[in-house]
């Protein structure tokens, strides 16, 4: 994270008593709602003179900070979630809550209070169901990371499936159930890149672990839908604000093309097919549509934007028997 760090502000909220060695909390503290967390947020950002945040979440987290991005979309740049979910409780989350427990003792780190704990996750197993107000409430990017081996896989598709495509993508992060913890750098680099998409940080330095994932982002048709894990997510889904789509050219083979924009919205209207200089990506369109002098033209149009074979950032280096294709070919 030291690329973000020294460009970036991080401002951490603790959650009522749930600071490591906090007291227990009085008796008649009434434990806030999730729904008054996320609304209430804003007073941070008011208090600290701070027009637009990235919100970041894991867990618990997540629900709140999604919250917050449907009450004040417009102190929001995007938000990125680990392990979210925007269901109401079916009561299995305290095994998950006992499983961090003791996650947290065995490796030394300082418990949290157990008693202010088991409000805190009675506050959040009360929470109320916002998936079906997510498309109506949110219209800024959001990104989602799941682990596969989390119990919150599946809450999380369901909250890409009811988003709008374009609006929102995921990546899950293979052999893990805890993203935050068990693979920083992935999400560092999911983070980073997340930021880059919606304009921010364009010079910070990427650097790709190789850790497996799978991405989605939308598709053309059900033939053309990507799915892909390993090193091969680094290069398809760098830019994960975008749908990735790979089409078949022919006498040139499989060209990767980012979709900016809403395709069903969009498809009979004004769309910009954009192709790259050599030694550039397709993220230098990307950042000139992101631009605000481009907002007018961004809400009303699509972008279509073409990598040349071999030219994504992070791409590996192409097979040795390949044959790259004329100009007059592409």
């Amino acid at each position: 994270m030291e690329d973000i760090r020294r460009r970036s502000l991080f401002i951490h909220v603790a959650i009522p008593g749930q600071e490591p060695g906090a007291p227990d909390l009085p008796e008649d503290f009434v434990f806030p709602k999730m729904q008054d967390l996320g609304l209430n947020l804003v007073s941070i950002l008011d208090t600290l003179r701070i027009p637009r945040v990235v919100g970041i979440g894991d867990g618990a987290g997540a629900n709140i900070i999604t919250r917050f991005a449907m009450c004040h979309q417009s102190r929001v740049h995007g938000i990125c979630t680990i392990n979210n979910t925007a269901t109401a409780s079916l009561g299995s989350f305290m095994e998950r809550i006992k499983e961090k427990m003791k996650a947290a003792k065995s490796d030394g780190r300082h418990s949290l209070n157990e008693k202010n704990l088991s409000t805190f996750s009675e506050a959040y197993r009360k929470r109320t169901e916002i998936l079906e107000d997510l498309n109506k409430k949110i219209n800024v990017d959001v990104l989602l990371i799941a682990g596969m081996k989390s119990k919150y896989v599946q809450d999380t598709e369901a909250i890409h499936k009811e988003m709008s495509a374009g609006l929102c993508s995921m990546i899950k992060i293979e052999d893990v159930s805890e993203p935050l913890t068990e693979t920083p750098a992935r999400v560092s680099e999911t983070v980073l890149l997340f930021c880059q998409g919606i304009g921010l940080l364009p010079s910070a330095p990427r650097r790709f672990s190789g850790h497996g994932s799978t991405g989605s982002g939308g598709s053309l048709s059900d033939s053309r839908r990507i799915s892909c894990s390993s090193a091969m997510s680094d290069k398809l889904y760098l830019d994960p604000s975008l749908q990735h789509h790979i089409v078949d050219l022919e006498n040139c083979g499989p060209v990767s093309v980012f979709l900016q924009g809403d395709l069903e919205k969009h498809r009979d209207g004004v769309v910009f097919l954009t192709v790259h200089d050599v030694g550039s990506t397709y993220m230098s369109w990307k950042y000139f549509v992101t631009d605000t002098s481009m907002e007018d033209i961004r809400r009303r149009s699509l972008f279509i934007h073409v990598a040349i074979p071999g030219q994504e950032p992070g791409a590996p280096d192409l097979p040795e028997d390949f044959v790259f294709p004329k100009m007059q070919d592409l």
